[in-house]
């Protein structure tokens, strides 16, 4: 598959958006919602022209990057360009979820440093609009401040974008056909791991109490021995999670998720 340059612009746009926090929507509008690699699979693979492709890929990136998070103006790895990008690239060549997990890596940890660069330049234009604030200049202050920098963040990272998808498009089937079996199968493998180790890192967070690997184990049982599908569990675990909800209430604040006390 051959991306052409319209489709290679409305990723970048989408990715260049996808890193922003809207007023209006909040987190869910930019990197915690449009940011999220399912869902820019979803949208990569709409635009590509296959959505279900895109959806896959996207939710195999989703499972690894799931626990991903940026603290401050630190980040580890940037999961908006590795949710695009990868996918993208992905889908150009041979659609193997797991060439995509082995290229989010790079693209992600290229992101987190392209993100460093972006608060570095954007640090001069806070120094300037410090100076138009203590003159009182407040329509200068908007547009040092704010304006400027806004456009200067997106541009580093739209260009890159742009370039990666685009020309990286049009040579990954070349790269792919040239890479030995032995490495397609080592890439294979270690891609499938990632989504485990995602998932690990997901529970060392979620998990406080002991007590709590009972709640994934329950989960765990249902859908792989049992056969529940994803979405009644789901509806299972919110009907649960109420339950425990209101007894804590009942109980007082103090009361936790090990000594459950019976519903009146």
């Amino acid at each position: 598959m051959s991306i052409t340059v319209l489709q290679a612009l409305l990723i970048t746009l989408f990715c260049t958006i996808s890193n922003l926090m809207f007023p209006l929507l909040g987190d869910i509008g930019g990197y915690f919602g449009l940011g999220r690699p399912l869902i820019a699979g979803t949208i990569t693979g709409l635009i590509l022209g296959d959505v279900k492709t895109g959806m896959m890929i996207g939710a195999s990136l989703n499972a690894v990057y799931m626990s991903s998070q940026a603290v401050g103006n630190v980040m580890s790895t940037d999961v908006t360009m590795a949710g695009y990008i990868a996918t993208a690239l992905s889908m150009a060549g041979s659609n193997d979820p797991a060439m995509a997990l082995a290229l989010s890596i790079p693209i992600g940890l290229f992101g987190s440093m392209l993100f460093t660069m972006q608060n570095a330049v954007c640090v001069f234009f806070s120094h300037k609009c410090d100076e138009y604030a203590a003159k009182g200049q407040v329509k200068k202050m908007w547009l040092v401040g704010i304006g400027i920098p806004l456009v200067v963040f997106n541009v580093i990272r739209a260009i890159p974008t742009f370039l990666i998808v685009y020309y990286g498009s049009q040579y990954s089937s070349v790269v792919e056909g040239l890479m030995p079996d032995w490495l397609n199968n080592a890439m294979g493998v270690v891609g499938g791991m990632l989504p485990a180790v995602g998932m690990a890192l997901l529970l060392k967070v979620m998990l406080k109490k002991k007590s709590h690997w009972c709640f994934f184990l329950i989960g765990f049982l249902a859908y792989s021995v049992f056969g529940i599908s994803a979405v009644t569990l789901t509806i299972l675990a919110i009907c649960l999670a109420v339950i425990i909800d209101q007894t804590k209430a009942h109980n007082g604040p103090s009361a936790g998720t090990d000594d459950l006390a019976p519903l009146e």
